[in-house]
């Protein structure tokens, strides 16, 4: 499935198997591959329009009934942006609105659709975003949440203790792709790593190993070292039954990249999980 890597890296022989969106996961594979590793793609997320478009347009046309927006992720930035083009209105909506950033990439999607943010929270979660908006003294302001349809309720209950008015609006959906075309005969051989990002990350990969290979899907996960992408993550994951091993730094890529050699970089010989 993988060419063999070029470099004997701190990560030769090692197979590690990355499960972002197929639109990211190639920076991640090739990452690995740099470092001597057999990395391989198996995209476990696939983001979809809403459900209910017009539904989501309403309630973006409808920002100027509420203090602000909270956007917590870039493919909810594109969302919102591309919903204010089909409305025929632009940035100029959300003049004295608060625009709430959940993170570095978040805020640099949000620049580069023209809605800069007023708060980037320093701790990329809902409870950073309540957090954030509690330090400012607008917790109990009224919020437009735009995010993907299935959720943590984290932030809609920090919100309305706090008395202010909460509404979810659903800009995309985080569904199951198909693997690609073999990739399932080289997971059958077993993984060394396996990278998640998110807790239905984790939910999709499951179902899609318990699908193509209902004998072995267990012991895979059993025998891979889970590295999961941030604390939040980790909790859902072992919410699921999975066993994690590393927990990343940082988040993003590099937060990734840098558990995996902390944890695998070191001679096969030395390492008591192969």
């Amino acid at each position: 499935m993988a060419s063999p890597p070029a470099l004997r890296g701190p990560l030769h022989g090692r197979r590690i198997l990355t499960t972002r969106p197929a639109a990211a996961a190639h920076v991640q594979r090739e990452r690995f591959r740099e470092l001597g590793a057999d990395a391989v793609a198996l995209p476990c997320l696939k983001l979809e329009g809403p459900e209910d478009p017009e539904a989501f347009d309403r309630l973006v046309g409808s920002a100027d009934q509420y203090d602000g927006v909270i956007l917590s992720s870039r493919a909810g930035v594109e969302a919102f942006a591309q919903s204010l083009a089909r409305l025929g209105l632009d940035s100029e909506t959300l003049a004295g609105r608060t625009v709430v950033a959940v993170g570095r990439a978040t805020a640099s999607a949000c620049a580069a659709a023209e809605l800069i943010p007023d708060i980037v929270p320093a701790q990329p979660s809902s409870e950073g975003i309540a957090q954030a908006l509690a330090e400012h003294s607008v917790l109990d302001g009224r919020w437009i949440h735009v995010r993907a349809r299935d959720g943590r309720g984290t932030l809609d209950d920090a919100i309305s203790a706090a008395g202010g008015r909460y509404q979810l609006a659903v800009g995309y959906r985080a569904e199951r792709p198909q693997p690609p075309p073999g990739v399932i005969a080289w997971v059958r051989d077993g993984v060394d790593a396996i990278c998640l990002h998110s807790g239905r990350t984790g939910v999709h990969l499951r179902e899609t190993l318990d699908e193509a290979l209902p004998n072995r899907s267990d012991d895979i996960l059993r025998s891979a070292c889970i590295v999961s992408a941030g604390p939040i993550t980790t909790k859902a994951l072992r919410e699921q039954g999975l066993e994690v091993a590393a927990t990343a730094g940082s988040p993003g890529d590099d937060g990734m990249v840098q558990a995996v050699v902390d944890l695998l970089g070191t001679p096969r010989d030395t390492q008591g999980h192969v």
